[in-house]
């Protein structure tokens, strides 16, 4: 048919940039898939061997292919996941461009994934951006919704309208449940690694230390003043630990001071407050897995009992570079030790008080759960496509 295109990508329904990517794939071939359908269709009823059910989901497809209710709804997510979704994971993905960590006696970029410095100003942008489309939802989809006036009954106009507005005021609830913690102390403590640092620290200082503004406050030093009191006022006071050193050492706040009454100042001219800022800050990983559930390079875990400090050091130790040669020798370690365990002696064995043996060298297993250690939580994003129609079937 003159048709010539790479392979489809799979809808895979727990990843959801692959369903975007199908999504796309539909549109842009929709001509094709159409005259495809037709001429697949016959062939299929010509053949003697086609099994019914097979050839009813073609029928099926066929059927959806010039549905114009499915092709706007189809229109209307790829729409919101471009402007809103794939800017998100991108940002996830990337790495900060600008230059703040010392290495070699030099500045450096930060690897890919630390971006917990940046996190707090996007969650506020994106926050603003969504909040948007939820009050503008006929503005946002003013293409989808013009074709839909043209070509679509008042009774399916009206439930596709109320659908994209129930769908954008759910994507704004699971934002703002998720997504809020960024905005708030601890986490809001990260805006010292990012380009407001200076901003932060005159409004920590003004809100949380009690100064006086050293000069004018500007607009957002304002802004965060008043979103630190909040979590004051709420009972939210936990500080990464900030402000207690800042009290117990002298120099640490002097330096603190200075940062505060400087004009533009580089944050790794300030050692005490760089050294914070690099232990407890820049470490922190930002997975996409808890955005569409694709695995990172490690699928940390710990268990229930781990202590705080011992979380912090598995992330350290996660974020280095892991060798493939350093891997294997650490694999054949771990199958020696279970080897020896596997032969135990009699006198390692006890009677339990109920009478059973029981193994004391075998170590006990506990359910272990993913880290959520300052890490972005899941984000539950709008389907517009609801449910198919009644009694359908999604062709094999």
């Amino acid at each position: 048919m003159g048709f010539h295109y790479n392979q489809y990508q799979l809808p895979l329904h727990s990843r959801w940039g692959y369903e975007l990517r199908t999504a796309k794939q539909y549109l842009d071939h929709c001509e094709a898939h159409i005259l495809f359908a037709c001429w697949f269709i016959v062939q299929l009823e010509n053949h003697r061997n086609t099994p019914k059910a097979y050839l009813n989901d073609w029928r099926l497809f066929e059927s959806w292919l010039s549905n114009s209710l499915i092709n706007i709804q189809i229109k209307c997510l790829v729409n919101f996941a471009e402007h809103f979704y794939e800017p998100l994971v991108q940002f996830i993905v990337g790495n900060d461009p600008n230059l703040r960590i010392i290495q070699n006696g030099k500045l450096s970029q930060l690897p890919f994934g630390r971006r917990a410095h940046e996190m707090s100003e996007k969650v506020f942008e994106w926050k603003a951006f969504l909040e948007n489309i939820k009050n503008n939802v006929e503005m946002f989809f003013a293409d989808e919704l013009l074709e839909a006036i043209e070509t679509l009954p008042n009774d399916e106009f009206e439930k596709l309208f109320s659908d994209l507005e129930n769908g954008i005021n759910k994507a704004y609830e699971y934002f703002e449940k998720w997504l809020d913690p960024w905005l708030h102390l601890p986490l809001a403590i990260c805006r010292l690694g990012g380009d407001s640092a200076h901003s932060f620290a005159n409004s920590f200082r003004f809100t949380i230390l009690r100064r006086d503004w050293n000069k004018t406050p500007t607009d957002m030093e304002l802004r965060l003043a008043k979103d630190l009191e909040n979590d004051i006022n709420c009972g939210n006071s936990n500080t990464f630990g900030l402000q207690e050193m800042l009290f117990d050492n002298d120099e640490f706040n002097d330096e603190f001071e200075e940062f505060c009454k400087a004009d533009n100042p580089m944050l790794y001219k300030f050692p005490h407050l760089y050294s914070f800022v690099k232990t407890h800050i820049y470490f922190i990983i930002i997975h996409q897995q808890q955005v569409e559930g694709l695995f990172n390079k490690l699928d940390l875990k710990t268990h229930a009992n781990m202590s705080l400090s011992l979380k912090q050091s598995k992330l350290r130790l996660a974020s280095g570079k892991i060798l493939k040669e350093d891997l294997t020798l650490g694999l054949e370690e771990i199958r020696a030790q279970r080897k020896k365990q596997k032969i135990i002696p009699l006198q390692d064995k006890q009677l339990s008080q109920y009478g059973e043996v029981e193994n004391i060298m075998e170590p006990t297993r506990e359910k272990s759960s993913i880290i959520n250690f300052y890490m972005i939580p899941y984000i539950v994003l709008i389907y517009i496509v609801d449910r198919s129609p009644q009694g359908s079937m999604v062709p094999q």
